[in-house]
């Protein structure tokens, strides 16, 4: 079963960038699931407190994990040269929203259209 989970973990870590612009509500779901498989591989009663049963498998919160990866693998663009003007324009967008999810539509709609007019000029 350890197996099963680090097979559905590598999809998970492969798709982070992506689940890190999920809604909450689909990362939620997500870590219920997670739960689940968590008390089936341990065996552990439906009273066992999650915190435990993560310890117990060294697994972090899948909001957690999403997060980190995220923000590594952003940094490693942060260092490459050819990524400087994507870097610069995603840190531009999260500090001009903070408490905010990024990368809303309208968000990103205000944002082309503020690069269009300033191109036009």
């Amino acid at each position: 079963m350890r197996h099963d989970f680090q097979a559905i973990r590598s999809i998970v870590d492969y798709a982070a960038p992506v689940l890190a612009t999920a809604q909450p509500s689909q990362i939620d779901q997500l870590q219920k699931l997670q739960n689940a498989v968590l008390r089936l591989m341990l065996g552990a009663p439906q009273w066992s407190k999650l915190c435990n049963l993560r310890a117990e498998a060294k697994i972090p919160q899948l909001l957690y994990r999403v997060r980190a990866i995220s923000l590594n693998l952003l940094a490693g663009k942060a260092t490459h040269p050819r990524h400087s003007a994507i870097v610069r324009s995603v840190t531009q967008t999260l500090a001009a929203r903070p408490g905010r999810r990024p990368f809303q539509e309208k968000d990103l709609g205000q944002q082309n259209s503020t690069q269009h007019k300033i191109t036009a000029s």
